[in-house]
C-alpha cells in the first residue's frame, strides 16, 4: 500500500468515527459538522490530487472569494479549475446501483428498477452523479475551461465584488491633499434561475443503445455548458465596468490585433491574460495566418495563454482575462431529472426533463478586457 493510500485511509477511518458521533450525539453542533466537511474536502483533494496535503484553490489563497459563509454559518465550497465537483472525479462509484440508463430503460418498462430512486420517480439522482455530469459541463464550458472558480450555495447569496482600484496619495503632514476614491465595491446577488432542457427519447434508442448511460451524461452536460456558456459571455458583454477596446480596431482574427489588445489591458494595470475566449471563425483565422509564407503562431509573449471557443460570441469579439479572479459560476442546486411517460403516445416516445439551477457573474471586473474589431490586419 503506498504512502498517499494509507493517508486516505486514515482519513476516511476519522471520517467515519465523527460521522457516528454525531449521529449518536443529540446535539448536532456546528463545530462537528465543520469538522466533518473538511475531513470530506481533504479525502477529495488527496485522491484527486494525488497529494498528501489538501490542495488550496486560488479563491482559498486569499482571493475576495475566500471563506465564504453562508446564511447559516456553513463555509461554502469554493472550487478553482482542475478540482472536481465528484469524489473521485469522472470515474466515481459511490453509487454504482444507480445508472441514468437504468432510470430510463425501467421508465420504459425494459428493465426492473435497481434502487429506490428509480423506483420512486422522484426527478431526484444521487448527488454523485449529479456532481459527475456537472463536472462533465466544467470540462466543455469555455468560461470554465478558462478558470472561472465555481460556487456551490444553498440559497440566495449575496457577496461583494472589486469595481475598482483605490486611489493611493502620497501624504505631506499639514496639508489636506487626500480625496476619497471612487466606489470601489458593489454588490453581487448569487440566485441562479432555472435552466432546463427536454430530451426526446424513442423506445428504440433506449432499448438497442448499450452506451445509452455515457450517451445520456455526455448530451445533458453539453446542452448546459453551451447554455451557460451564453449567459456567463452575455453578461460579460453587458458589465459597463468590464474594459475593452471600445472602438474597432482590435480584430481578434489577427494576433498582431490580439497583441494590441493585451496592450491596452496591460496599460489598465492587468496581468497577463491566462484565457482568450473568441468565436470559432476568429479561432481558425488566426491558426491560419501566413505573412510571408509562414505560419504566424501564437507569440511567445501569450504561450502560457488557453485559446477557447463559444459560438456565443459573435464574429470580431474576443474576451480575454484573468478568469479565476474575475469570474465566477454559481450553482444553487444539483440536477434533477424527470421523465414525462409517453409524451407522445403515437410514437411511442417518453421525454426527459432535466434543470439545474447554474449562473455566472463577474466578480472583478478590472480582471477582464472585452477585444473588438473588423479592421484587416497587414504584414
Amino acid at each position: 500500500m503506498s504512502q498517499l493510500e494509507s493517508e486516505v485511509k486514515e482519513v476516511k477511518t476519522l471520517l467515519q468515527d465523527v460521522n457516528a458521533k454525531l449521529q449518536d450525539s443529540k446535539n448536532n453542533s456546528s463545530e462537528l459538522n465543520a469538522r466533518m466537511m473538511a475531513m470530506e474536502q481533504l479525502v477529495v483533494n488527496m485522491e484527486t490530487k494525488g497529494g498528501g496535503m489538501p490542495v488550496q484553490s486560488a479563491g482559498n489563497q486569499g482571493g475576495i472569494l475566500s471563506g465564504i459563509v453562508s446564511a447559516n454559518g456553513q463555509n461554502l465550497r469554493v472550487l478553482s479549475k482542475g478540482q472536481p465537483l465528484a469524489k473521485g472525479g469522472f470515474n466515481s462509484g459511490a453509487d454504482d446501483e444507480f445508472t441514468l440508463s437504468n432510470y430510463v430503460r425501467s421508465q420504459f418498462g425494459f428493465e426492473r428498477p435497481k434502487t429506490a430512486v428509480v423506483t420512486s420517480n422522484s426527478g431526484l439522482v444521487p448527488v454523485s452523479v449529479s456532481d459527475i455530469i456537472i463536472d462533465m459541463a466544467r470540462e466543455v464550458s469555455a468560461v470554465a475551461a478558462a478558470g472561472s472558480l465555481v460556487i456551490e450555495i444553498d440559497g440566495p447569496t449575496n457577496l461583494g465584488r472589486v469595481d475598482g482600484d483605490p486611489t493611493v496619495y502620497v501624504h505631506e503632514e499639514g496639508i489636506s491633499d487626500i480625496e476619497d476614491s471612487s466606489p470601489i465595491f458593489s454588490g453581487v446577488s448569487l440566485n441562479p434561475k432555472s435552466l432546463v432542457c427536454n430530451i426526446p427519447l424513442s423506445a428504440e434508442v433506449v432499448a438497442d443503445s448499450a452506451n445509452l448511460d455515457s450517451l445520456l451524461k455526455a448530451s445533458i452536460a453539453g446542452a448546459f455548458a453551451s447554455k451557460l456558456d451564453g449567459l456567463c459571455l452575455a453578461k460579460i458583454l453587458a458589465d459597463d465596468n468590464v474594459p475593452g477596446s471600445g472602438s474597432n480596431d482590435q480584430n481578434p482574427a489577427y494576433w498582431r490585433s490580439v497583441l494590441q489588445a493585451v496592450g491596452s489591458g496591460l496599460a489598465l494595470k492587468q496581468s497577463l491574460p491566462t484565457a482568450l475566449i473568441s468565436n470559432p471563425a476568429d479561432l481558425i483565422s488566426r491558426a491560419s495566418e501566413l505573412p510571408a509564407g509562414a505560419w504566424l503562431g501564437k507569440p511567445e509573449l501569450l504561450k502560457d495563454m488557453l485559446e477557447l471557443h463559444a459560438a456565443g460570441l459573435p464574429v470580431g469579439t474576443a474576451i480575454m482575462g484573468k478568469w479565476e479572479e474575475a469570474f465566477a459560476i454559481a450553482f444553487r442546486s444539483q440536477l434533477t431529472l424527470e421523465l414525462v411517460r409517453y409524451q407522445k403516445p403515437g410514437a411511442f416516445t417518453h421525454l426527459l426533463v432535466c434543470s439545474l439551477r447554474a449562473d455566472g457573474y463577474v466578480m472583478q471586473p478590472g480582471k477582464l478586457y472585452v477585444q473588438q474589431g473588423n479592421d484587416v490586419a497587414s504584414y
